[in-house]
């Protein structure tokens, strides 16, 4: 993690432009900055409205050792999570239940 005093200077601006979300991203970077990050975030809203790529690049936000405030993509941190090989960082989402159908009954709905 970077030293707090060399994020202060962008606790109001975003960190990863492609992930959307400004506003939320200069709230999150102000609470790294001030060192109070909730220790879990859950990330809802409607498919298709950015929530996994903002989820990851708040991952790197927190995880990138690089030299400046933010979200560098180049430290192996960065490119751990955006390969999703990252050992602390953990996807969590839904998979389909097992069908209790046969392949016959699924066939005729």
């Amino acid at each position: 993690m970077m030293d707090p005093s060399t994020r202060q200077d962008a606790a109001g601006e975003g960190f990863l432009a492609e992930a959307g979300h400004p506003a939320l991203q200069a709230r999150l970077l102000r609470m790294v900055v001030q060192d109070r990050l909730p220790h879990a975030l859950l990330f809802a809203g409607p498919e298709g409205c950015g929530k996994d790529r903002f989820a990851l690049a708040v991952a790197q936000l927190i995880n990138c050792t690089g030299p400046e405030p933010g979200v560098c993509g180049q430290c192996a941190s960065c490119q751990k999570i955006a390969r999703f090989t990252h050992p602390d960082v953990q996807w969590i989402f839904p998979t389909p239940a097992e069908s209790k159908r046969s392949d016959e009954e699924l066939q005729r709905v």
